[in-house]
């Protein structure tokens, strides 16, 4: 039986073994509302953090359980390079999200009656000429509640 909401800790387990390799730091909302401008000068990058976005349950006739959409964001921050000649390499974000999109789409959280993982959307949040912040957002389905 599950009545809280989704557990994002799902997402960073699934997330764990791209570190280090693609991922340097990895957190949830509470350290990614906690960068300012100051602290990410000195942020490991690339740096992922998981956010949740929101729940919307299904109506049917068991008001006891119910399915549950389930829409969550991982944030993805990485250096930003100018683009010229001698760089044209520029994208440094493309193998870190490959590699996020490869580990969430499918994947099934542990839990009872969980569906599989979904991309919706990826979306530039924020950029520099020194990091860019990428958020890529997904949905699952998980069932909340109980038996009759």
């Amino acid at each position: 039986m599950q009545y809280g909401p989704f557990d994002l800790k799902h997402v960073i387990e699934q997330l764990k073994p791209l570190q280090p390799e693609y991922i340097h730091t990895l957190g949830s909302t509470a350290e990614y509302r906690s960068i300012t401008e100051l602290s990410l000068a000195g942020l490991p990058t690339p740096a992922v953090f998981v956010v949740p976005n929101g729940e919307i349950g299904t109506l049917n006739d068991i008001s006891v359980r119910q399915m549950v959409t389930v829409s969550f964001s991982v944030i993805v921050i990485v250096q930003s390079y100018q683009y010229n000649i001698e760089t044209p390499h520029l994208n440094v974000s493309n193998p870190v999200i490959g590699k996020i999109r490869e580990q969430l789409m499918g994947w099934r959280p542990p839990l009872p009656g969980a569906k599989e993982t979904f991309f919706v959307r990826g979306d530039v949040v924020d950029y520099s000429n020194a990091y860019l912040v990428w958020m890529e957002t997904y949905q699952t389905k998980i069932i909340m509640g109980r038996n009759r």
